[in-house]
């Protein structure tokens, strides 16, 4: 065989190769939309490759804190808000609240504690502190208070 015939049947070998892996992609275009050398448009998103995408998360993670703990605060906090926006129900919400939860002792409970605390077996008064001051009003003239609520 001559130079000129290799070179002629390697030619034939690359364009057989070439048109097969062709019909194979095409192939798989009509079976799942995508081709094997491409991503699909749903990953890259409005970007046009992969590189501006890879360029945007970059500056994203470069803006983000350092903590891990508060990268994952804000990256939950984005998630939920987009997923508000584009209105998926597939992640579960933000953690409900409890609302009305009243925290502050009944008027009857706030009477059991100051009574509690009057008790002789319970309460005392430390030397050398005064727990009750003594005040002038105009109206009734002379009157006790208690230093601290109870």
């Amino acid at each position: 065989m001559t130079d000129f015939e290799d070179s002629q049947l390697k030619n034939k070998r690359r364009t057989k190769e070439r048109k097969r892996k062709y019909r194979e992609n095409i192939k798989l275009l009509k079976q799942t939309g995508t081709t094997t050398g491409e991503q699909s448009p749903s990953s890259l998103g409005s970007f046009s490759c992969k590189q501006t995408l890879g360029k945007a998360v970059s500056r994203v993670k470069g803006t983000l804190p350092s903590s891990p703990t508060k990268k994952i605060a804000v990256m939950r906090k984005l998630v939920l808000d987009f997923l508000d926006i584009l209105g998926d129900d597939s992640f579960s919400k933000r953690p409900s609240r409890k609302s009305n939860v009243i925290h502050a002792l009944s008027d009857d409970h706030k009477g059991l504690v100051t009574e509690f605390y009057q008790r002789d077996d319970i309460g005392r008064q430390a030397p050398g502190i005064k727990d009750v001051k003594s005040g002038k009003d105009l109206k009734s003239g002379t009157e006790f208070c208690a230093k601290s609520a109870i």
